[in-house]
């Protein structure tokens, strides 16, 4: 009879990793504000132009050589005499009175302008789609190791946070889709 004994022994880890990613979300923010139209007013002092259209001494000639058209003649010729009887003659004289009045037409372009700014803020959310990291090969722990850290981990989670709300919500929103790339 032979009798042998082998012992095997067999390392079995469990090991956990934790690994913590940061990000940050920048969010832009766009504002546009249209003031009311503004008008000012500069009025220049007044500038007086005087233009001569024509020539004075062409129109001095002119009105000479009007006047010469216009001379005094006088004409005698023999007296011829006639005699009639005529029938009575009656005289109307009518006066023209001409009341001339002038009635002003006032005709004003009024432009009254106005101008009408229309912004139509627009706010979007793109969420992109979720970041899904491939499962990685970890090495081996002893299983104390392991059993130790999955009790520091069970201790973590059942201590109360003092406050729901957190200090950066690009954080919240991150984690809800996963971490940003393949772990580092």
């Amino acid at each position: 009879m032979i009798r042998s004994e082998r012992d095997e022994t067999q390392t079995a880890i469990d090991r956990e990793v934790h690994q913590d990613h940061y990000h940050t979300s920048v969010q832009p923010v766009r504002a546009r504000e249209v003031l009311p139209e503004k008008h000012i007013e500069h009025v220049a002092e007044i500038e007086n132009r005087s233009y001569q259209h024509g020539n004075p001494e062409h129109v001095k000639q002119r009105l000479a050589a009007e006047r010469e058209q216009f001379k005094n003649t006088k004409t005698v010729s023999e007296v011829q005499r006639t005699e009639a009887i005529n029938p009575t003659i009656a005289g109307e004289h009518v006066h023209h009175h001409v009341h001339e009045s002038i009635q002003p037409i006032l005709q004003k372009e009024t432009i009254q302008p106005s101008v009408v700014h229309t912004t139509i803020p627009i706010h979007e959310v793109h969420q992109n789609e979720p970041k899904h990291h491939t499962a990685t090969q970890l090495p081996a722990v002893s299983l104390k190791t392991s059993s130790a850290r999955a009790a520091r981990s069970a201790a973590a989670r059942s201590t109360p946070t003092p406050s729901r709300e957190s200090p950066n919500p690009s954080a919240e929103r991150w984690a809800a889709r996963g971490p940003p790339g393949p772990p580092r």
